[in-house]
């Protein structure tokens, strides 16, 4: 175990020197937008990943270091995956899977990367051990212990609502009726509740947007397109790894660890269904990944082969860095090069006050570079948390947008009085406006 613990040390302290390093994604900075204007809960998810960047504050002089708070969270996760696997398998599988995970892109380099993902993922994990811990020992404690990490996990995001639903099919299908106990769950429920009150108040307070827009996301489309299936099904595959996927898939536990198949394999049969409702994300299922991983880990007939997985993550983690910050490709995926996409967008707010952006991965990218307000123009892209705020309609007669080539300005400016002059482009990606009231 000393050993183990060592290796988590190092590697924090190797996450957070890359954490403070790599710059912020559009969506990390989107969030810390959030956390400027610090709400219950937002349109787009609840608020955990905001509070926490409103901790992150404290780093804020060390650019990046926002992000710490976060990083520490979903380090700590290792440490309560650890803590479950010892006491379900033996200290080797332990090993094996912290290894897994390290080398992970999703829970490795992806845990620094400032997303709500990491609490999700931090509160699931809290949840399973919790859930395991009761199931030897049921009393109300545990049950309201459970209850709390399930409201805190809502609180970080909707996922977390998987968690119950699976307990249920594992209680009827596993005949673990002892722990059918009335009061107990009912104190886990009120506990539950109690903690997601942020969410629930918020969203009684706005018509239940937040809800309406998640479910309309994720299962709102009529028709059903192939392709979001089987990419959804190889991305899954290929973002754990094949073989690692696999020695998973293959392997067989006692009693005492029936219940990782089902926190393995149950969201990624809800993400599979959901596939035909519409696209399904690479990061949605996040939350089955550890206890994949787990499961891998512990089929010892795979792990003599578990080095490719570490090289081939290791190698891709390295050339992502490196070509981060020395770009070697011209056609780098545009994935990658998020964290520097507007960076010849940086200097405009210097030039053109006052500037508004045509997304919110824009606006709050060059927000956050600058430090300076920029709002994402009113009604101009999908709908988001700017839509909801003030400073996203323009009060003075004449301002500027800078949006995507490809963006078209809001239907209020093109269908009212308005005279809009292109004033500056680059190549096909970046258009600048100036936008003046008659």
């Amino acid at each position: 175990m000393n050993s183990i613990l060592r290796i988590w040390w190092i590697s924090l302290i190797f996450k957070l020197v890359l954490a403070a390093i790599i710059p912020l994604c559009p969506d990390e900075a989107y969030y810390w937008v959030w956390s400027k204007h610090l709400q219950l809960s937002y349109y787009d998810h609840p608020g955990m990943i905001a509070w926490l960047f409103k901790v992150g504050s404290l780093f804020e002089f060390l650019g990046n270091g926002v992000r710490w708070p976060i990083v520490i969270l979903g380090h700590l996760t290792v440490l309560i995956w650890i803590k479950i696997l010892s006491s379900l398998f033996n200290h080797e599988t332990s090993k094996q899977w912290l290894w897994l995970s390290l080398s992970s892109p999703l829970l490795g380099f992806g845990s620094i990367i400032a997303t709500p993902d990491v609490p999700v993922v931090f509160f699931w994990s809290v949840s399973v051990f919790l859930f395991l811990e009761l199931e030897r020992n049921p009393s109300w404690k545990s049950f309201a212990m459970l209850g709390s990490a399930l409201g805190l996990g809502f609180c970080a995001k909707y996922h977390i609502v998987l968690f119950p639903v699976l307990v249920f099919f594992y209680i009827f299908l596993e005949k673990k009726f002892h722990l059918l106990r009335v009061k107990d769950i009912l104190i886990a429920v009120l506990f539950g509740l109690f903690f997601s009150l942020p969410v629930i108040i918020w969203n009684v307070r706005h018509d239940f947007i937040s809800f309406k827009f998640q479910i309309e996301h994720g299962l709102g489309q009529n028709i059903w397109k192939p392709f979001w299936t089987y990419s959804y099904v190889l991305g899954q595959i290929a973002a754990v790894f094949p073989i690692v996927f696999w020695a998973a898939f293959r392997k067989r536990t006692s009693n005492k660890g029936r219940f990782l198949y089902y926190v393995a394999w149950g969201p990624l049969l809800f993400f599979l269904f959901s596939s035909f409702k519409g696209k399904v994300e690479l990061n949605w299922p996040i939350i089955a990944v550890p206890a994949i991983l787990g499961l891998a880990a512990a089929n010892e007939r795979f792990r003599r082969y578990f080095k490719l997985a570490h090289i081939f993550w290791f190698c891709l983690l390295s050339f992502f860095s490196i070509n981060l910050f020395f770009p070697m490709l011209e056609n780098t995926p545009a994935k990658l090069q998020e964290p520097v996409q507007y960076r010849k967008l940086e200097n405009l707010q210097a030039q053109y006050s006052p500037l508004f952006a045509g997304t919110y991965q824009m606006a709050s990218r060059l927000w956050f570079k600058s430090k300076k307000p920029v709002y994402k123009l009113y009604k101009m892209s999908r709908e988001d948390f700017f839509d909801h705020i003030e400073g996203s309609i323009p009060t003075t007669s004449q301002f500027f947008v800078v949006s995507d080539f490809e963006c078209d300005l809001p239907n209020w400016i093109t269908t009212a009085s308005y005279a809009v002059k292109r004033i500056q482009e680059w190549d096909t990606t970046f258009v600048l406006y100036e936008v003046t009231k008659k």
